[in-house]
């Protein structure tokens, strides 16, 4: 029921993904969430602007959730989460923006949770 979309400025290799879905797998315990329901869409190449200019290394990673995780959550996962991109991508903090969007209802598996 987490779904983490991450759009990045930089190409994303396989083995690139497959660093960040372990990554934001094991972030799921900091959020509450089971890692066996976490859906992730990547998007490289992305056309991100800040402030007017392109720059070369940045990323939008966008959090949707069952519930609202609460403030010290989704800072703890701001700091997570700013730590993997830097780590896997080099990008800088400075060029990260985070959104967490709690959702009340969720489909699947043909109902709802």
């Amino acid at each position: 029921m987490p779904l983490i979309q991450l759009k990045t400025t930089v190409p994303l290799p396989p083995d690139l993904r497959d660093g960040l879905t372990a990554d934001f797998g094991k972030m799921m315990a900091d959020a509450g969430k089971p890692e066996a329901f976490l859906m992730i869409e990547f998007e490289e190449g992305a056309d991100l602007r800040f402030g007017g200019k392109k720059p070369e290394n940045a990323a939008l990673v966008e959090m949707k959730q069952v519930g609202d995780l609460g403030r010290e959550t989704y800072l703890r996962l701001t700091e997570i989460i700013s730590r993997i991109l830097k780590e896997r991508l080099g990008t800088p903090p400075e060029s990260v923006y985070i959104t967490y969007q709690p959702v009340s209802d969720w489909g699947w598996n043909g109902t709802n949770f």
